[in-house]
């Protein structure tokens, strides 16, 4: 493979001296341009066969050595260098794979001197590369208005467009070039070329979406404003408030009547400004009158973005801002439900591929459009300004962002937030399902916790399929939370019979309710003495008659069975419903031992009885033990 390069470097250079000696036309240069071209369908070929080159410099690929160098020459701006390969004949108009020439290059790094030089030689100035750029199109990008002006003079196409449709005007507009702007708007009087590129943006969009506050009063004073959308149904004003230019956003709230337009998914700017956790941008929105409650065709609102993304300020920002937190019928994931997914599904990174295998993309970490070599296209993607210095991958304060490194937010104070702020926690999701759904199938036991001790968690709502969180649980084989949700559901059962009582004076705190396994030292010898019960005394269908008396529901009963099966898992069952009892009759403030021991008589167990209570003894009655 390396010779057939090197033969093909040969037949190259043979080309360039016999051009130098003969001309365009001559017999000599047909038949050696014959060559190469053969030469080249052999590489191609030979090529295909082997598969890419990993080694291979693609970027230079289809350069002689010397052609290389010039075009460094030309990036360095160094003309000596440039003035000795240029006397060896070398071709200043050679392309590398991309289409570019030695000119692209100066111009891309704002090189007067090699553009000076590159033109003075002639230097073909309608050299478009394989996505569509003009040198003309790099000067509006990244140069100053002496090249401009100069490529202008060269003979240098004004109206061509990229493969993106964009021009000389939109490239100015977006980088902040205001000189270039003005001369081509007033000197070359070129306003047709204020229209929409393929993504139906114009210059003014663009110069919004960078944040270039002196450009966008430029178009205006140029009567160059355009409230028009995008093809993606986004204003001026979508697209600052998207990328955070809150000093911009004073001056297009001036420009706009209707600032809660929605986009094609229904995003208003104050969506936006919230979805790029830009709340500056949000609070200046909702001082002009934005709809804090604006939501998208799909029922999103902006709380649903702060809490999916972990954002606590901003739920903060959004409820004291009186941001309403009633439930939507039509809510596809309440907020809570977000958080709750994002904290036991955590969203994975997906490593971007490398440059050659997407040679396509922009790779917004670069400088753009300075290092052309490795910037395959700069077009597919939203740019970063030349002048700009910013990393997609920085935080506020400038500092680097690795995607390995990044702090994952605590979704578990997220929940807390939402909880302590009032949403509604029996809101459901598509399945009908409500906060206490998810977390008991996700077996998060403090998360059960922190919902059952809130006491508004509504534990009759069924899912689509009709189960309830016990029943969810009771399939997700959690014994704990089984256990935990019934032990809820008999505290507040009796709670409300209590509240029902005018005669009853009693006062609740759910708060102060533990509705975990109790491993306290106050009631570890009862506890033992119903284990023995359990385990040692009552019979297959001994713990369920007690279990009757004391009111258990059949769905209860169902679910403490639904895990251990067996001849023998009656004896875990019977335990089991003994500890959730136990957890009432403390709170109750009851005798548990002297409970037991009357309801065993009455069943007719008086031995099993007598028994309980003798490996209760020293506890008689148990009336000052609380549950921890």
């Amino acid at each position: 493979m390396k010779s057939i390069y090197r033969a093909r470097e040969m037949v190259r250079e043979k080309v360039s001296v016999l051009q130098g000696e003969n001309g365009e036309d001559g017999l000599a240069v047909l038949k050696a341009q014959k060559m190469l071209h053969t030469v080249n369908g052999v590489v191609q070929n030979v090529k295909n066969w082997n598969g890419p080159d990993k080694n291979a410099d693609t970027s230079h690929e289809t350069l002689l050595q010397k052609e290389m160098e010039f075009h460094i020459a030309a990036k360095e701006n160094n003309v000596e260098k440039m003035t000795s390969l240029k006397g060896q004949k070398i071709n200043i108009n050679s392309r590398n794979n991309l289409n570019r020439t030695a000119l692209h290059f100066a111009v891309a790094k704002n090189n007067l001197n090699a553009v000076t030089f590159l033109l003075n030689h002639k230097a073909r100035v309608d050299i478009v590369d394989k996505h569509g750029l003009t040198v003309l199109h790099l000067a509006a990008w990244s140069a100053d208005l002496n090249i401009f002006q100069k490529l202008i003079n060269a003979g240098a196409s004004q109206k061509s467009a990229t493969e993106d449709g964009m021009n000389v005007l939109h490239f100015a507009a977006q980088h902040n070039k205001l000189s270039i702007v003005d001369y081509i708007l007033t000197e070359l009087q070129l306003k047709d070329l204020n229209v929409g590129d393929k993504k139906g943006k114009k210059p003014f969009h663009l110069a919004a979406e960078n944040g270039h506050l002196n450009m966008v009063s430029k178009l205006v004073d140029l009567n160059l404003f355009s409230p028009d959308k995008d093809k993606d149904g986004n204003t001026a004003l979508h697209l600052a408030a998207k990328k955070g230019h809150s000093d911009l956003i004073g001056t297009l709230l001036n420009l706009f009547e209707d600032i809660d337009q929605p986009n094609e998914i229904g995003a208003t700017p104050f969506y936006l400004a919230i979805e790029g956790k830009h709340i500056e941008c949000g609070d200046l929105l909702l001082q002009a009158g934005s709809n804090i409650n604006a939501a998208t065709h799909d029922g999103r609102g902006a709380l649903h973005i702060a809490a999916e993304n972990g954002l606590k300020n901003m739920i903060h920002f959004l409820i004291d801002n009186n941001f309403d937190i009633k439930p939507n019928p039509n809510d596809k994931n309440p907020p809570l439900h977000l958080a709750i997914r994002r904290n036991f599904i955590p969203i994975v990174d997906v490593p971007s591929n490398d440059v050659e295998d997407n040679e396509d993309e922009i790779d917004t970490d670069k400088d753009l459009p300075s290092d052309l070599d490795q910037i395959p296209n700069y077009m597919t993607k939203e740019n970063v300004p030349p002048e700009s210095g910013h990393d997609l991958n920085d935080d506020d304060t400038g500092r680097k962002i690795s995607s390995s490194t990044k702090a994952k937010p605590n979704y578990m104070e997220i929940v807390d937030v939402l909880m302590e702020r009032g949403c509604d926690l029996n809101a459901v999701d598509t399945r009908q399902q409500t906060a206490l759904h998810l977390v008991a199938e996700f077996n998060n036991i403090d998360l059960v916790q922190k919902l059952l001790k809130s006491g508004h968690c509504d534990l009759t709502i069924a899912d689509k399929q009709g189960k309830t969180a016990l029943k969810v649980a009771a399939r997700s084989n959690n014994t704990l939370i089984v256990d935990m949700i019934i032990k809820a559901e008999r505290y507040y059962t009796w709670k409300k019979e209590c509240q029902d009582d005018p005669d009853n004076q009693k006062e609740f705190q759910d708060s102060l309710i533990d509705f975990k396994q109790d491993h306290s030292l106050q009631t570890r010898r009862l506890r033992e003495a119903l284990w023995k019960l359990a385990y040692n005394e009552l019979r297959s269908h001994g713990w369920k008659k007690l279990a009757q008396v004391w009111l258990f529901t059949e769905a209860q009963l169902k679910a403490i069975e639904e895990e251990w099966t067996g001849q023998a898992s009656y004896k875990e069952h019977g335990h089991r419903m003994l500890l959730i009892w136990l957890h009432g009759a403390l709170l109750k403030d009851e005798y548990p031992n002297k409970i037991v021991y009357e309801e065993l008589t009455k069943l007719g167990k008086r031995r099993i009885a007598e028994r309980f209570r003798k490996h209760s003894t020293g506890d008689t009655f148990f009336k000052n033990c609380t549950i921890s």
